[in-house]
């Protein structure tokens, strides 16, 4: 098992279902002035914590940025826009 997969059994975390979406590259950065990665990065809604990693889809993710209200829980930056479409919007399970 991955040791961050770990950290995070042991902080205690317990997995919940949202619902998330995906973008691609913009060419800004984000609300931390960070610049989005691909498979890293991910923006939340407000009324979720930023600058903390969260475990979704099997994966950690930093989140770094908000997104607008729009009734999805997580916007996770991808490769590209093929990636993104072939994404969707998914219900996930979160750490």
């Amino acid at each position: 098992m991955p040791i961050a997969y770990l950290l995070l059994l042991a902080l205690g975390n317990v997995p919940h279902p949202a619902v998330a979406s995906a973008y691609s590259y913009t060419g800004h950065r984000t609300a931390t002035g960070e610049w989005p990665r691909a498979g890293r990065t991910c923006a939340v809604r407000h009324g979720l914590s930023m600058r903390r990693w969260y475990w979704i889809h099997g994966r950690l993710w930093w989140a770094n940025d908000r997104m607008p209200k729009n009734g999805r829980d997580f916007d996770l930056c991808l490769s590209s826009r093929h990636a993104c479409d072939r994404w969707g919007v998914r219900r996930v399970w979160v750490k």
